[in-house]
């Protein structure tokens, strides 16, 4: 879903306006490879950014195979991802690459957000709209439960690199298991 409705539960409204898809652009510095040129990014969220597997309150809104329920935390954290990733793309920071049943699946980043530890996943691919030239899906994003496992993957990359393997249509090599 492009833009998540706004809700009220228990007589509190819960604002989402900050999870609707969004337009930006970036100008690339240039490379050894590349010259600078601007990228045109469309981002969207997923509902696991302010909802989880259980809880109290059913997301009234949830149109999936899994009930969800509302998590003020979650949602508290939701309202700077947009900001988090910006910071992600200026910094060209590095993400780990993790697979699921050898498929390329989320580019990660663990970070200190809001004075906690912070997960989040990010699905990066060519973009099919002419108004975008990559698209960015936010998969998931929370703060892990202590004792979580570490997530896995299969290497780190800059993130403008896995941008410009995407805009290039080439594949992301992941190390080999041995």
């Amino acid at each position: 879903m492009h833009n998540w409705p706004d809700f009220e539960i228990d007589g509190k409204k819960y604002d989402l306006s900050h999870m609707r898809g969004v337009n930006f652009t970036y100008e690339r510095p240039a490379t050894e490879r590349e010259s600078s040129k601007q990228i045109r990014f469309y981002m969207q969220y997923s509902d696991h950014c302010f909802t989880e597997h259980y809880g109290e309150h059913i997301y009234p809104h949830y149109k999936g195979y899994h009930e969800r329920y509302f998590c003020p935390k979650r949602y508290e954290h939701s309202k700077g991802i947009y900001q988090l990733v910006s910071k992600i793309i200026h910094e060209n920071r590095y993400v780990g690459h993790t697979f699921n049943e050898h498929r390329d699946q989320f580019f990660y980043i663990e970070e200190n957000y809001m004075d906690v530890e912070y997960r989040l996943f990010l699905e990066v691919s060519c973009s099919n709209n002419p108004k975008s030239d990559i698209f960015i899906k936010v998969v998931s994003a929370y703060e892990p439960r202590p004792g979580s496992a570490q997530v896995t993957g299969t290497g780190w990359h800059k993130f403008l690199s896995v941008v410009d393997a995407r805009i290039n249509g080439i594949k992301i090599e992941r190390k080999r298991r041995r």
